[in-house]
């Protein structure tokens, strides 16, 4: 399963150390601040949901385009502290909730995202 994430370095109790995204004089920006071709970027975000929550098998819970970056024309997802396994009690409430959100931020930016049609295209109910 191949998502785009900031590759860990080490931890040490409850801090995880992972991999800095940027340049040397500035760090990577979050997606609502990238100059990044948003269709690209809304077809990296769709195929990056699909494969956490049907390969990973897992739900992000918190994702908005203020936990992605962009770095080298790719889409990271990052903040993973509220994620859930997709068998939790809760995972399509936070899972509707995720799509709904970066529906929100592609629309506004002229890209048609469908919260319907995307629900089902990261829960593999549709090809």
């Amino acid at each position: 399963c191949h998502i785009n994430v900031p590759k860990p370095i080490g931890f040490h109790q409850n801090v995880l150390l992972m991999q800095y995204l940027g340049t040397a004089v500035s760090p990577s920006p979050e997606l609502r601040k990238s100059g990044i071709d948003m269709e690209d970027a809304y077809s990296q975000v769709r195929e990056s949901m699909r494969l956490l929550c049907t390969k990973a098998k897992l739900v992000h819970a918190d994702l908005s385009e203020y936990n992605m970056l962009t770095y080298r024309r790719k889409v990271y997802m990052i903040d993973f502290g509220q994620s859930v396994s997709i068998e939790h009690p809760s995972a399509r409430l936070f899972l509707e909730r995720d799509v709904r959100n970066v529906c929100n931020f592609f629309n506004k930016k002229g890209i048609k995202c469908d919260v319907n049609d995307l629900l089902s295209f990261v829960t593999g109910e549709s090809g």
